[in-house]
This record gives C-alpha cells, structure tokens and sequence, in this order.
C-alpha cells in the first residue's frame, strides 16, 4: 500500500450551486489550504471534491482534462477561476531539476562565496534591505516652515496634556 504522502491527487472546488470554480493538483493538504492559491477555498469541506491517482503524473493530466473540460473565465472558455490550463509548476521540488523553489538548486561555491561577500556589509540581517550607494530618502526635501512646526508641536503638547 502506498505512504499516504505519496499520493497525488486532483480537487475540485465548488461553488453552493455545485458548480466548479478551481481544478488543482496536490497531496497531503493541499485542496484543503488556501494560502498558496489565488482564489479562496470553499468555507465548507463538502464543497472540496477529490479524486486520488497513483502517480503525479496522473493527476496532472487529470487537472489539464478537467480544466480544458469546464474551461476557463479568464479566456471565456468556462466557469474556472484558474489562471493556465494546468499541468504545470507542480508543487513538489526535486533537488537538481530545475522545479519548483529556487532555494532547492544546487549553488556553486563561486556563487555561495559572492553571497556571502555581498552580506557582509548588511547590516540589516538575512533578507534586509540597505541602501548603499542610494541618496537618502528625503534628500532635497524642504521641511515643513517654521509656523507649521510650531502648530505641530502646540498640537503634540495638548494631545500628551489630554492624555490621548
């Protein structure tokens, strides 16, 4: 008997009429989570149709069927809220092929030694954002005339006084 992570399968969405809104492919939990998809999943899980296959490619196949058999809105064809005709990206990354996340290939040492020299000046941590070599922001804003900061700070004088 196959893992239960193993097996690939195809959903359906529907809408309370029945009707289909989105096709997928997944595994594990993925007809049942909306955060990797653009449209939202149904609130009620007997609107979640699924249909398991024994292979990845199976299913695939079975989403490219059902999505060119309902069609699509955004090319007129159907009802489906899908984007492409499917079959494609699938979600699962194998280590060296080139699908899926970008983080999964393989680095060379060329290319891991220049990261590393381009984050030794951040000082903003793993996935900050510096501005070397930018001008500043505001650089040749004029600020505000010296009225208004003064109404600024009367203004920020009250509203400590008041408590707010």
């Amino acid at each position: 008997m196959p893992n239960a992570l193993q097996i690939f399968y195809t959903y359906l969405w529907l809408r309370e009429d029945g009707t289909p809104y989105y096709v997928g492919k997944g595994k594990g939990n993925r007809a049942f989570i909306g955060n990797r998809h653009k449209v939202p999943v149904p609130p009620d899980r007997s609107r979640i149709l699924i249909q398991e296959f024994p292979s990845e490619k199976d299913a695939l196949s079975a989403e490219m069927f059902l999505i060119a058999y309902y069609g699509r809105k955004d090319v007129g064809t159907g009802c489906l809220r899908n984007l492409t005709p499917g079959g494609e990206n699938p979600p699962i990354a194998k280590k060296g092929t080139g699908l899926g996340k970008r983080h999964l290939r393989p680095r060379s040492e060329k290319f891991r030694q220049a990261q590393r020299e381009r984050m030794l000046g951040n000082k903003r941590g793993l996935g900050g954002h510096s501005n070397h070599g930018q001008p500043a922001w505001n650089r040749g804003k004029v600020g505000v005339s010296s009225g208004t900061h003064t109404k600024m700070s009367e203004s920020a004088k009250r509203r400590r006084a008041e408590g707010r």
